[in-house]
């Protein structure tokens, strides 16, 4: 049957129609392919970018939050479900189920990154360690407390579960993890304790170091000779500022997670300051009515 002059301009028309639906198709994908590449900003899609020795990085969306808050690690835990961390700036981190977590879990974050980055492997390749080998890397003592400390948080960062919203260049994204969601530390038939413990960092997390300008780092052996506590919260807190703002005691009691009555916030924050100064990481500090101003020594961020 011979085709029609109309028949034959309606089916030009319509194939016309689908290469154009399959451009703009094409055309909406791809500002989602260019955000995860500048998300990412890196080389190797597998490996971790390279720091100093002396540092330990963490994302700057991590910090300056209550994720790992500054409370005393002896107060007892909370049980955390569709819970809203308190911020310092942009972004948002929910804790969709899981454990409240501190300093300690903090510290252990970073070494972990810092040990997957020294191997330089695969981002979703497990880490080796013993319990004794830990410790000492983060100067806990080599005793079965250390230990038991250790696990406690080991296996609170992995029945935790996050979702971050945060925003770079412009960007942004929106992941939901868990840190740690393979941890082997210990044996099924016994209960034991293993002598290895194997831990797998999340990939979603390892994705947010791919960008060097966005890891804040911190001096390692200042942060392990702080009490442990808003100490370290404010030694990591003023390390994405080379020159800090003054920063009001109220918003340092809210993004520090801290509980403590007013009548008792000024003096622990100055204790921490004391301490931020006598490792070298503050030159001066004043506060000023409910105002914190400090100096950090020198202006210049440290290497990465």
């Amino acid at each position: 049957m011979r085709q029609s002059a109309t028949d034959h301009s309606t089916s030009t028309a319509e194939r016309y129609l689908d290469v154009q639906n399959l451009q703009e198709h094409l055309r909406r994908r791809e500002p989602k392919r260019t955000r995860r590449q500048l998300l990412s900003n890196q080389s190797s899609p597998s490996q971790l970018p390279l720091w100093a020795e002396t540092v330990r990085c963490l994302p700057s969306e991590l910090v300056g939050n209550a994720l790992f808050n500054g409370r005393n690690r002896n107060q007892k835990r909370t049980q955390l479900k569709d819970a809203e961390i308190a911020m310092i700036g942009k972004g948002r981190i929910l804790i969709s189920e899981g454990w409240e977590m501190r300093q300690d879990e903090e510290t252990i974050v970073r070494e972990l990154i810092h040990m997957l980055m020294s191997k330089k492997c695969s981002i979703d390749q497990a880490i080796e360690f013993t319990r004794y080998a830990m410790c000492k890397a983060i100067d806990w003592s080599n005793d079965s407390r250390s230990y038991k400390r250790l696990l406690d948080c080991l296996e609170r960062m992995h029945k935790t579960f996050l979702k971050i919203i945060y925003e770079r260049n412009g960007l942004k994204a929106n992941v939901s993890f868990c840190m740690i969601p393979m941890l082997s530390c210990y044996d099924i038939d016994t209960g034991q304790p293993l002598q290895l413990i194997q831990v797998r960092i999340s990939t979603e997390l390892a994705e947010m170091f791919r960008d060097k300008n966005f890891n804040t780092r911190s001096s390692w052996s200042q942060r392990l000779a702080l009490p442990v506590g808003i100490a370290t919260w404010l030694h990591s807190y003023y390390q994405k500022h080379s020159q800090p703002f003054p920063i009001k005691l109220e918003t340092i009691k809210k993004g520090a997670g801290l509980t403590m009555q007013p009548k008792h916030l000024r003096r622990h924050i100055t204790k921490a300051l004391e301490a931020l100064k006598r490792v070298g990481f503050l030159s001066s500090y004043r506060i000023e009515g409910d105002l914190v101003h400090v100096v950090r020594t020198g202006s210049k961020n440290l290497a990465c």
